[in-house]
């Protein structure tokens, strides 16, 4: 297992994304309420809508292996569980779509009602994901209160794990992937999480 650190660094997140993005715009009460058609999701950055790829079938795989894992937990047995492209709103100006996401029982019932973020967030990187775009949003899920980050890099079969801006853990092959503090008993080597999924270019 490999730690890399880093300073720590903060980047004006919305002013960054608003000069690289040519994105459709859109008021928060729209998005809220809209349905996107086009086999994408779409986060919503200041009123500007980002498109990202939903989950792949070939990556169903790993959601099931996540899953699995998480049925042998505690958490899992006081009704907590993964959710996948859950829309969260990490800050007034900010709604992301985690592609995996885990909310505990009264942390789902409290989401119907008002704005949750969740403690535990894993996004599946695509060859197609700007790399700093990517590092932007670890900061902005840990200033909203998330607690662990997973980045899921199928093509390096990796997990990167960040639980705060000035280190990384970086998983392959054998070694154990830990949620804690969020999930405390869940641990999955990353050839486990892998299993099954097949590499895409």
């Amino acid at each position: 297992m490999r730690t890399i650190s880093h300073q720590r660094q903060y980047v004006p997140i919305v002013s960054l994304v608003e000069r690289r993005t040519k994105g459709r715009k859109m008021s928060l009460a729209a998005y809220m309420n809209w349905k996107p058609e086009d086999g994408f999701k779409y986060e919503w950055n200041d009123g500007i809508l980002e498109k990202r790829a939903m989950i792949k079938p070939e990556e169903f795989p790993l959601v099931r292996n996540l899953k699995q894992a998480l049925r042998q937990t505690t958490s899992f047995q006081a009704g907590g569980d993964f959710y996948t492209e859950f829309g969260c709103r990490t800050t007034e100006k900010q709604v992301r779509v985690p592609d995996i996401s885990f909310y505990t029982a009264d942390e789902i019932t409290l989401a119907a009602h008002s704005p949750t973020v969740p403690r535990f967030v894993a996004e599946i990187i695509s060859t197609h994901d700007a790399g700093e775009r990517t590092l932007l949003k670890v900061h902005e899920y840990l200033r909203a209160g998330v607690e662990v980050v997973w980045h899921i890099y199928p093509q390096l079969r990796q997990i990167w794990i960040f639980r705060d801006t000035r280190h990384i853990t970086v998983c392959s092959e054998a070694m154990l992937c830990s949620a804690a503090p969020v999930i405390p008993d869940l641990h999955i080597t990353v050839n486990d999480i892998f299993a099954n999924v097949l590499s895409t270019q």
